[in-house]
């Protein structure tokens, strides 16, 4: 395995995308130690050269025998602080192949790469050690490995290619899952006014904040179906709604930016809540949710990690015009994106 040791970013013989077919994986180790369950391969991206090491690492846990072949577990290690977003290619507007799974197949007497830019692989990594993230199946004769672009962890621009192959003599243990449920992309809707409540002059009385996910993707290991995703909306704790129920708000969510400030959020499945003075703006950060996948297997259902989703910038809805003490309008909407994600 690749590690940083003594301070030192030890980095192994480079394998990027163009060079795989080549089928040589290859990683420089330590010290004597306990047979490794992978190979990790670490290069400087040269398009985009960093000044910082990685900010995660990729990581192989072990492999299984299924069903007409192997399967492979696939996670990662995140020491920093906050979570980072690496997208699949159709997420976002540059086909950079920076998330893929890459297969090295038989194709008559010889091989041949296959990339997959919409595997079953994460794309939001977390802070901690998550071992267990997600599983590729493939053909006893073929290799697999999961390669990412890695950014720095400095806070630059600079990026670094990773990519991590499993040790097919590494055997699953009892604490492996047997399945997955993965949740790769969200979008949120931005929140909006619903339920608008007109006088006999078309006044507006009252109406509520709906908010909640506008799309998303998600992928279940082999056998597995999708389902109805489960979702826990970040509101403001302290803005212009009536109170959630203490039931309606099982957690909270703190965040404390860089640049000042702690936002709280009250975690919840409620989706549309009154406005409590409609006088006065709905004002928010974010929006943010945490939004798991559930995936059906047989009479079993497996859920993902939550993802943390998030859009950038605040945002507002406030009353507008007001004549004779009454509300005609609203208006508003999300703006000044913050540019890095919240958590």
């Amino acid at each position: 395995m690749v590690r940083r040791f003594g301070g030192v970013l030890k980095i192994s013989l480079a394998v990027g995308l163009a060079a795989a077919a080549a089928l040589t994986w290859s990683a420089e180790t330590t010290s004597a130690a306990p047979a490794a369950a992978y190979t990790l391969t670490i290069q400087p991206d040269p398009s985009n050269p960093p000044s910082s090491p990685p900010a995660f690492s990729l990581t192989a846990a072990c492999v299984r025998k299924v069903k007409d072949g192997l399967e492979a577990v696939f996670g990662y290690e995140n020491p920093g602080p906050l979570s980072r977003l690496v997208s699949l290619d159709p997420d976002t507007i540059f086909n950079d192949n920076a998330n893929v799974i890459l297969r090295i197949i038989k194709v008559g007497p010889g091989r041949a790469a296959r990339i997959e830019d919409l595997g079953p692989q994460v794309t939001l990594f977390k802070p901690g050690v998550h071992p267990y993230e997600f599983a590729v199946r493939y053909d006893a004769s073929d290799k697999i490995s999961w390669h990412v672009r890695v950014p720095e962890s400095g806070g630059g621009f600079g990026t670094w290619l990773e990519a991590v192959s499993p040790v097919e003599k590494a055997e699953c243990g009892r604490d492996v899952p047997n399945h997955f449920a993965v949740v790769q992309h969200v979008q949120l809707a931005m929140p909006g006014p619903v339920n608008i409540e007109e006088g006999p002059e078309g006044e507006i009385l009252g109406y509520d904040i709906q908010a909640g996910v506008q799309s998303m993707r998600a992928t279940c290991s082999t056998g597995g179906q999708l389902i109805e995703p489960e979702v826990f909306q970040g509101w403001p704790a302290f803005v212009n709604l009536v109170d959630l129920e203490e039931t309606e708000a099982p957690y909270q969510v703190v965040i404390e930016r860089d640049g000042g400030g702690i936002y709280v959020f009250d975690m919840s499945p409620t989706l549309v809540r009154p406005v409590d003075d409609i006088f006065q703006p709905v004002q928010w950060l974010g929006p943010i949710a945490d939004v798991a996948a559930r995936c059906q297997f047989g009479d079993k259902v497996v859920k993902s990690d939550p993802f943390w989703a998030e859009a950038a910038g605040f945002g507002e809805w406030r009353p507008q015009p007001l004549i004779d003490g009454k509300i005609f309008g609203l208006e508003g909407g999300q703006n000044a994106p913050l540019g890095s994600r919240l958590r």
